[in-house]
């Protein structure tokens, strides 16, 4: 029921803006998987994770739900869960491969002390938290988080030794 009434009030939104001057939502209005996937987007930006979680279950393929093009509101849904600070939300988008993050949405992690979000977050993406997460951690007295990232950057140095060393053995190897 909710995600009838959620995929309403959008339509009914969309209704009232100019096509000729927005024609990106004419696309939106004759292509249902794309609509579905702006109503998510919504949803995920006005932090209704509930509707959110339902809308991916009623909608549970590409053939029925992909985002819209364009801007980047929609490319950054992952950014946008890590505000709501929902985990299960993070995963389901994650696993269906809808949208991508920045560092944004680790530093969000990090301010607001979501350890479970941040560990998500650095398994299985490429950003890592900038030094504006650290510091919100550190004024917000997260020192979970703090523990995780600092843990995080020296499995980072360790990594990064190891390729260098290898590189180095290869390269003296080449020069021989």
């Amino acid at each position: 029921m909710a995600v009838g009434l959620a995929c309403q009030r959008y339509r009914r939104q969309l209704g009232h803006v100019s096509h000729k001057a927005h024609p990106e939502v004419t696309h939106l209005m004759s292509t249902p998987a794309r609509f579905h996937g702006f109503v998510l987007c919504k949803l995920i930006q006005d932090r209704d994770v509930p509707t959110a979680l339902a809308l991916l279950a009623t909608f549970p393929d590409a053939a029925t739900l992909q985002l819209p093009r364009g801007k980047q509101t929609y490319t950054y849904t992952m950014d946008y869960a890590a505000r709501a600070r929902s985990l299960p939300l993070l995963k389901a988008l994650h696993a269906r491969r809808l949208g991508s993050c920045s560092n944004a949405a680790m530093d969000t992690a990090a301010a607001n002390g979501d350890v479970a979000i941040l560990d998500f977050l650095q398994a299985y993406t490429h950003q890592r938290c900038t030094h504006k997460g650290i510091a919100a951690a550190r004024r917000n007295k997260h020192v979970d988080v703090l523990a995780l990232l600092e843990e995080g950057r020296e499995r980072c140095r360790e990594h990064n030794d190891m390729s260098g060393a290898q590189f180095g053995f290869a390269a003296s190897c080449a020069v021989q």
